[in-house]
Parts: structure tokens; sequence; C-alpha cells
């Protein structure tokens, strides 16, 4: 895995302040008690044009505050709602891990024929969650089903709830070699839309789902450097409670522009990186068969190294111009060495 420096900042709740979000890629809330109304729209909105919101319980969360707060402010931010903490605080039970989204970005560290980490991480406290929907939003659960990471996307941004503690109170994932490698990954996945456009490649389609609670069935996408746009429908989707957008092939390289209306007819724009196939640059070699089936009843002739012919009928043009660039190569050095030899004068 390859990852960047990442720069963090740690506060407490006295300290946050969402107007200093606006130069935040990811925002990490670990069990916070409960949050004021203010505080919690301006996450909400940061959240909807493209912020990363993680969220991890504990026992100083007000399950019952939040529900309350995300219902009347912000429907759809969080993939599931609070139900009651659980567990064992004896620690003599434990919960381990079941891949419901073994495919998932933020879950690379536990993929792979028999990984060690499933069990060696155990989980004695934890929030039960209620089951998202849809279903596919839970990318990890405990033995006994319950939810123990789920997703949800909320305009251009991300969220993740982790039903267990980020610190070592409710388990000992923190001590396993797993949870840093999970924590960047997952810095790395929810990180702020606008600073990584989605890459595609030139004659590919761009796809992209946002609630339809925020957002109408129509969107304007602009081609690179373009200040005309072309309408995008949304297509049928499988959940009811999203849009999907999906346009025809893209034409051109560069950044295309997808920009989505909301109900109270605001704009927010997203990205898309789009580049030419890189089969086009692949510098491997091509036998001569394979070369002139491609040139069709063009008359070509190898030669390697020795074989390549002098100044003759067919290829004397070619060898004088070799000999005009040779000249002008020695030309250049010498007058590039007098030109060395005088300064060397000038400075003695």
């Amino acid at each position: 895995l390859e990852f960047r420096r990442v720069l963090f900042r740690s506060v407490d709740e006295s300290e946050f302040d969402p107007k200093n979000l606006e130069g935040v890629h990811a925002l990490f809330l670990c069990n916070v008690y409960r949050l004021a109304e203010d505080r919690w729209r301006a996450i909400a909105d940061w959240v909807r044009r493209g912020g990363g919101l993680v969220v991890f319980t504990g026992d100083q969360v007000d399950g019952a505050a939040w529900n309350e707060m995300t219902q009347a402010h912000a429907p759809g931010l969080l993939p599931s709602r609070f139900d009651e903490m659980a567990g064992d605080a004896s620690e003599r039970e434990w919960q381990t891990l079941r891949l419901n989204r073994p495919d998932h970005p933020v879950l690379q560290a536990f993929v792979g024929d028999r990984n060690p980490f499933l069990q060696r991480v155990k989980v004695f406290r934890y929030w039960k969650l209620e089951p998202p929907t849809p279903s596919d939003s839970v990318l990890a659960s405990f033995e006994n089903g319950l939810p123990a990471l789920a997703e949800s996307l909320y305009g251009l941004g991300h969220v993740l709830l982790c039903a267990t503690a980020a610190d070592a109170e409710w388990g000992n994932w923190p001590s396993d070699p797993s949870y840093v490698v999970t924590l960047l990954q997952v810095a790395r996945y929810v990180a702020r839309a606008g600073g990584a456009p989605r890459v595609l490649t030139v004659g590919e389609s761009v796809r992209h789902e946002v609630p339809a609670s925020l957002y109408r069935g129509e969107a304007r996408l602009f081609a690179p450097q373009a200040q005309d746009s072309e309408l995008v429908r949304a297509v049928a989707a499988s959940n009811t409670t999203m849009v999907v957008f999906e346009s025809a092939a893209l034409r051109d390289p560069g950044l295309w522009t997808l920009e989505l209306a909301t109900h109270e007819g605001d704009a927010d724009r997203v990205q898309f990186a789009a580049n030419v196939d890189a089969a086009e640059s692949d510098l491997d070699g091509v036998d001569h068969g394979e070369l002139l089936r491609r040139a069709g009843g063009t008359r070509i002739r190898f030669v390697e190294g020795p074989e390549i012919p002098a100044a003759d009928d067919e290829g004397g043009g070619h060898a004088e111009l070799s000999r005009l660039i040779v000249a002008i190569l020695i030309g250049t050095l010498v007058l590039d060495r007098k030109s060395t030899r005088l300064n060397s004068s000038h400075r003695t």
C-alpha cells in the first residue's frame, strides 16, 4: 500500500469550530457526546459539498441526541441510527469481525487467505446500530451479525460509522498492526472529493450517484476548457433514495465537471479526470510479422545495426542529412569550447 503524509490536528469539543473545516479533507468524530444544532448543520453542509466524515462511537456518545439531530437537520447523513450500547464490560466475551464487502478499499488489511487480523481483532463493547438500508452499505459486521462498519454517501461526501471506539477502551484493535493501516486507508478514502478528482479514461462514461433528497434529476456536464455544457438526465436506480447520472462516452482528455442542482437552487460541482488510454503509450516492441500486418501493403525493409546502408540511390538523401546534423553538432561543440576559453581569460 502507498500512503502520502497525513497532517492532522486533534481538538476537544470545546475547541472545535466548524468554520475551520474549509481547509480540512477528513473529519473524525471520536466518542463525541453530542453536537449543538449550528455545529451539526455546518458539518452536514461541509460533507454535502465533498467533505469526508468518520464517526467512532464510545461510552460518551448520547445515541438519542445523535438520532434526533440527524433526523431533524441532516437526514441520510449517517448510514444508521443508534440503538443501545452492548457487549461485555468484563472483557470475557468478545466479537470478531466478518467482512461484508471484502472488495472495499478500507478493508484491504483484512483481505487474503488465512488473514490473521480478522481473528486477532477483538471487540468487547460496541453500539448496536440499526441495520442500514440498503444492506450493501454495511462494510463489516460482528460475529453476531450486527453492523460494525457502515458507509453512506451524502451529497458529494462520504461518511463512515464505526460501532466501536477508536481507542483501547472497548477492544484491542489499536494494538494490532491492522489498525494504523486501516485508518490511513479510511482517511485516504473519505478525503474531500474536491482534492482528488475521479479518474477515468477517454471513451468511458461519467457515472455519479447522489441522494435524491438533496439533488434534482438533471445535471450539466462541462467538457475541458468549455463554457457550454450538455444536459445529463438521471437514469433508473435500484435504490429509489438515490439519483444516478450517467453521461455519454467522454470524447476529450482533461478535467470534466458535473454540475449538480440542489432542490434549493444551489449548484455543487464534482470533477472527473479523463486520461488518454495508457495502451496508446505502450512501449513494448512489435515483432516483424505484426508490424507488416498492421502496415498492410506498405513496402517495408527491416535493417539492424551494421546492416544500415550507406549513401545509395534509395537512402543517399538520408545519409547527406545525417552528415549535416553531425557537422552542426561538431561546430556547436567547437564554438562552446572557444566561448569557455574566452570566459576563462576574462576572469583571469
